[in-house]
This record gives structure tokens, sequence and C-alpha cells, in this order.
């Protein structure tokens, strides 16, 4: 409300951006209420936290998805480094070291492409990406950066 107070703001058009924490959210609200934006741009997801609770919510997505009877864009990235860790970091924090690898970005990221590719979605564009040579820290500003075309179209899937 505030931005449409002193902006036009098309409704129809609307994206969500988040990383990290904020990437999960995105992710959450894309299965779980697909009619609150067109566009859901997901960089990094937390998908392990919860123990990948999130995608409990892929159960009843294609009905949700298809009750919107509106093309829609999911767009998900994660940078090819998340799961990289120097040695120099396992030989003076281990555990950090090993709590990242456990996190397994990248295979979460392929595993949940994986499926919603196998489930049927006309109305989704779904674009995965993965970012070479970034790591968590340095992904979001060029995971917006490569979905803002997504973002900016007329429709979606076109």
């Amino acid at each position: 409300p505030r931005i449409e107070a002193g902006f036009p703001v098309d409704r129809q058009r609307q994206s969500l951006f988040g990383h990290s924490f904020g990437g999960l959210c995105t992710l959450y609200a894309a299965l779980t209420r697909p009619a609150s934006f067109r566009n859901f741009l997901v960089s990094s997801p937390s998908i392990w936290f919860g123990e990948k609770r999130v995608l409990s919510f892929l159960d009843g997505f294609e009905a949700r998805l298809a009750a919107v009877g509106a093309p829609k864009s999911l767009v998900i990235s994660v940078g090819e480094l998340e799961q990289e860790t120097p040695e120099k970091l396992f030989r003076i924090w281990p555990a950090y070291a090993d709590w990242i690898r456990r996190n397994n970005m990248l295979g979460n990221l392929r595993a949940l492409e994986e499926t919603l590719k196998g489930l049927a979605l006309p109305d989704l564009e779904l674009i995965v990406r993965e970012i070479d040579g970034e790591h968590h820290g340095s992904a979001p500003p060029v995971a917006i950066h490569k979905a803002m075309p997504v973002a900016l179209r007329e429709t979606a899937k076109g």
C-alpha cells in the first residue's frame, strides 16, 4: 500500500524476490499461494531448514497452480560454490564447514528441479540456474540481475 500510494503498480505483474531464508519464504509463497505474485524469483533457498519442510508443500501444488488459471514464472538459482568450503575453513572451523556441506544447496536445488519437472504444471515457466563462480554471499545480485528479464516481461511464458 505504501508503494501504491506514490507509484503506479500493476498488480498483475508483481514479482517476489528472496535470498537464503528470504528465498525459502519466496519458495514457500510460490508453492502455497501461487496467485499472490506472477513471478517468484528465488535465490539460494534454505531448503534444508526445518528438515526440508518446505518440500511438503509440493503436495497439492499442481491443483493450487491450476486454480490460479494464469501463467506463472518460478526462477530458482544457487551459486555453484555454495557447497564448496575452503580447506582453511575446515582447519579453523570444522563444524561450520561441515554444516555448509550438510545444507546441500546444489543437491537440494537439483532434487527440487527434478520433482517440479515431474509434475503436470503447464502454466508454470520453471527456470533453474546454477550461477557460475558465485557463493552464498555473492549470489543475490547476480540472481536478481538474471531474473529481471523474467520480471519485466509483459506476460509470463512469453
